[in-house]
């Protein structure tokens, strides 16, 4: 699964933080090569090895400019509407606008999801008629094949972005459809869910068939497409449920209280046979009198060399209470979810003026979500 928030800022645009994934770069490199080796020279006249991979680096980087824009039309509605957008992020199967919310009404739905294809239509339609005008005035033949690139690509992302599967434009619009006509946005979103996952179960097994047919890297893509969408499709569902049941929950009800703290004395050799051994929790409280000083967690361990368990104690590697690592009990549980999923840290301390309450968990809210898609029979 794509971690997002290894992503890394690259600029803003109208106010929204553009961040690319390591990802990223990779599909870049492959889609240079594959466009300078295979696109370009059926489709250009003889050119040179050098101008075909200058043209498949331009061609790349143009798609996802495009991307980008795409996204941001997504951004601009939404914001427009009262939503709040995390940002854009460019990764390995394209790009996303990372929406902080689900939309108000079916209405604010279907326009944040028509603007994208709007948006990629328009950039089509734009780079046709340069292509077009370009060979009417004798522009050299690397820039209007880029611009010939350019708009049946923007074409195809229309095409790919209609087919009425969650969580592509074209099953946003059928779950605003559903939503509107029974007024479950619950209901609406597990039909359109099941629909991309259907999607995404097609698409890898055209990969495969694909794969047989001599079409190796084409098969493989497609079939990465579609574990990805399909992915994304559940993932959708089980977000909203997560959400519904979250919303408007302290985040103390959720907190472990049971895992006792640790003296920051203790030796990380104690720490790990008499805690860590018997207790399998993955984070500890470190305290002393009573005064809660941090926490230290399993993954902390791994910087430590075991031949200096001994000597190493628990306050020379637990983390200070903070507002990174720490939240108070009064805090919405969703709220608490976004700051664990997007900074990348699993686990929060619940604390008050008195000290800790408890420990939560993503791994806990997760299961709250599994439960009730189980109750439900969605799973």
């Amino acid at each position: 699964m794509i971690q997002l928030h290894k992503s890394r800022e690259v600029f803003r645009a109208f106010g929204f933080p553009v961040s690319v994934h390591p990802s990223w770069l990779a599909i870049v490199l492959l889609l240079t090569w594959s466009l300078a080796t295979g696109w370009f020279p059926l489709r250009q006249g003889d050119l040179s090895v050098g101008s075909y991979y200058a043209m498949g680096a331009v061609g790349a980087l143009a798609l996802f400019g495009c991307i980008v824009l795409h996204e941001l039309a997504h951004a601009l509605v939404a914001r427009h509407r009262g939503m709040h957008i995390g940002g854009i992020t460019l990764f390995l199967f394209g790009g996303v606008a990372q929406l902080g919310e689900e939309p108000p009404t079916p209405a604010t739905e279907f326009q944040v999801a028509i603007a994208g294809p709007v948006a990629s239509a328009l950039i089509a339609l734009a780079a046709w008629g340069l292509a077009a005008l370009g060979r009417a005035a004798a522009w050299p033949d690397p820039a209007v094949g880029v611009l010939d690139y350019v708009a049946v690509v923007n074409f195809v992302l229309v095409a790919f972005n209609a087919v009425p599967a969650f969580p592509l434009d074209g099953g946003r619009v059928l779950r605003s459809a559903l939503w509107r006509l029974r007024g479950d946005l619950r209901w609406a979103t597990r039909v359109a869910s099941t629909v991309g996952g259907g999607f995404g179960a097609l698409l890898v097994a055209l990969g495969i068939l694909s794969v047989f047919a001599g079409s190796v890297l084409g098969g493989v893509w497609f079939a990465l497409i579609g574990l990805f969408v399909r992915g994304a499709a559940l993932g959708g569902y089980r977000q909203l449920v997560l959400r519904q049941v979250l919303e408007g929950v302290p985040a103390a009800r959720f907190a472990d209280k049971s895992i006792t703290p640790v003296s920051p004395r203790l030796s990380i050799q104690e720490l790990v046979e008499g805690h860590v051994y018997r207790g399998r929790a993955h984070a500890y409280p470190v305290a002393e009198n009573g005064r809660l000083l941090g926490m230290i967690t399993t993954s902390d361990l791994r910087s430590v060399p075991r031949d200096r368990w001994h000597d190493m104690r628990v306050r020379d590697l637990m983390d200070a209470p903070s507002s990174e690592n720490s939240i108070t009990p009064d805090v919405d549980a969703m709220t608490a979810f976004r700051k664990m999923t997007s900074s990348g840290r699993p686990r929060l301390m619940v604390t008050d003026r008195d000290g800790l309450i408890g420990i939560l968990t993503l791994k806990d809210l997760l299961e709250v979500a599994e439960i009730m898609l189980e109750m439900e029979g969605a799973k």
